[in-house]
């Protein structure tokens, strides 16, 4: 009968606790269906005002909403609380010890840290502020350069950000910089990307690294059979695809009868991501004038994200054991002392403890919900001309836009898809 209870109650509270993705589905539902004001609305209504996953969630409806410069305030302030959570808040540390890791504030993953810098940058690249949209690609460089500093992680660097700092130093005619970025990209995607997350160098970068050898003056010998014009001209379009795979919560539950007789019961939480395959489907479709583009996946960000996941698994699993031998001492504690008074005092409120304990043993779930599961980079190299180009998803016309090239313009485009 008391071990009936518990699982009665435990369920009552844990049902209690709305899980992420719950939270933020009407905003995916939303962003998906275009309609920013309702995500927006999904947002403020769901999410705690001033957090960091409120700032991020909030700031990428924005971005696509095409507000850019509140989109941006709302990322410097969700750079701001990144930087401030590295370090802990103490009183939130210890009561995560006896409840779950989700009463402490949400600190980005890495990869998370370093994206908030894309949207800063297109933000100010689709304003028509190029030099600023530089200065948010040497961030994205500082940062990544932090990373290689820390300790061994799957994730310590990022060729697709490189590559996208190359192209923004490029536009601003920093060549140099431009070439040290597809330096790093190349050397990123051959050590990183093809061991972790299955993806080679795609052939968009070398055509961008031959772009800025030939400003530089510089002669590499691995470009040396590249398709190159430099009376040509380039398109980029970067496309977005999809949701990032929402974290699930995993249980271990271990039960056993003590001594008298009473059933005991404690559990460990753990967040995952499923194994799961995502691709562009065939029906996406990128067209200049009558060339169709080809594009090449250049971030996996489903597998970035997964093996990220992967690499702490090991101090997430220690914690959660820490928390629950810490919430089951304390219950033996209690029942102890008051076993002197009374037994059937004791049982009533160890039977409570556990409920307690089991109903808040959570896993963390919470990420950076609307980033997109992969992109993808489609490279025209075309003569100067005017251009029509279209971008589309089955019947449904996602970008229409009339591009005009001269000869060594770069000229960027981002969309996104589902």
């Amino acid at each position: 009968m008391r071990f009936r209870l518990l699982v009665i109650f435990s369920l009552f509270f844990t049902s209690c606790t709305v899980r992420y993705s719950v939270r933020i589905g009407g905003v995916l539902y939303n962003l998906k269906e275009g309609n920013f004001e309702f995500a927006s609305e999904a947002v403020k209504n769901n999410l705690k005002k001033g957090s960091l996953l409120y700032n991020l969630e909030l700031g990428t409806v924005e971005h696509y909403a095409k507000n850019y410069r509140e989109s941006n305030k709302l990322f410097d302030a969700a750079e701001n609380r990144a930087e401030e959570l590295y370090t802990r808040s103490i009183s939130k540390q210890t009561a995560s010890v006896f409840t779950n890791e989700n009463v402490k504030p949400y600190r980005p993953e890495d990869y998370e840290y370093v994206f908030i810098n894309y949207f800063k940058a297109f933000n100010y690249y689709f304003s028509g502020k190029i030099n600023d949209a530089v200065v948010e690609a040497r961030k994205v460089d500082n940062k990544l350069k932090f990373l290689n500093d820390k300790q061994k992680r799957t994730y310590r660097d990022d060729a697709f950000m490189e590559f996208l700092s190359g192209i923004f130093h490029e536009i601003a005619g920093e060549y140099n910089d431009a070439l040290i970025s597809y330096r790093r990209a190349y050397k990123s995607y051959i050590e990183e990307y093809h061991k972790f997350y299955g993806i080679g160098v795609p052939e968009f970068l070398f055509k961008s690294f031959k772009w800025a050898a030939y400003r530089t003056g510089i002669e590499l010998a691995f470009l040396d059979t590249v398709k190159f014009s430099p009376e040509n001209g380039a398109v980029i379009v970067i496309l977005e695809y999809g949701f990032i795979p929402q974290k699930r919560e995993g249980f271990t539950d271990v039960l056993w009868d003590d001594e008298h007789g009473h059933r005991r019961w404690i559990r460990v939480a753990f967040p995952y991501l499923p194994d799961t395959e995502i691709t562009l489907p065939p029906s996406i479709s990128v067209m200049l004038g009558g060339q169709k583009g080809a594009p090449e996946i250049a971030e996996p960000l489903y597998r970035i994200a997964k093996r990220s996941l992967e690499d702490k698994k090991g101090r997430i699993i220690a914690k959660a054991l820490l928390r629950t031998a810490v919430k089951y001492g304390t219950q033996m504690e209690i029942e102890k002392k008051l076993k002197k008074k009374s037994e059937v005092l004791s049982d009533i409120v160890g039977s409570i403890i556990n409920i307690f304990n089991v109903a808040t043993e959570r896993a963390d779930t919470r990420e950076w919900g609307t980033l997109p599961a992969l992109i993808s980079v489609a490279y025209f190299d075309v003569s100067p001309g005017t251009y029509p180009l279209h971008v589309s998803v089955g019947n449904r016309l996602i970008l229409e836009d009339t591009v005009k090239v001269r000869t060594g313009e770069i000229k960027l485009f981002k969309v996104r898809a589902f």
